[in-house]
């Protein structure tokens, strides 16, 4: 990775609207950046935009495990009654 793609990446994971960064990550060619962004995503801001990263068509499959561990979806696997019965939304 370059410097203008870390600044891509800062200027996303920081700075830009959440609408913003799902029309962003939807133009991003680089698996790598994907997986980078991925890694450095705050699960607190909700499921929107990794879902928009899943759609990209260049997202692999070390960045779909990636978020799956992330996303704690062993514990969906586990036990799914108890997280259907959670009061979150996602």
């Amino acid at each position: 990775m370059d410097k203008k793609d870390i600044s891509i990446l800062e200027e996303l994971l920081y700075n830009v609207e959440k609408e913003d960064v799902i029309i962003e990550l939807s133009n991003i060619e680089d698996p790598l950046v994907l997986h980078f962004f991925a890694a450095n995503y705050n699960w607190d801001n909700g499921f929107d935009i990794p879902k928009a990263l899943l759609e990209n068509e260049n997202c692999d499959l070390g960045t779909g495990l990636l978020m799956f561990h992330y996303a704690d979806g062993y514990r969906m696997l586990e036990n799914p009654e108890e997280v259907l019965a959670s009061t979150l939304e996602e």
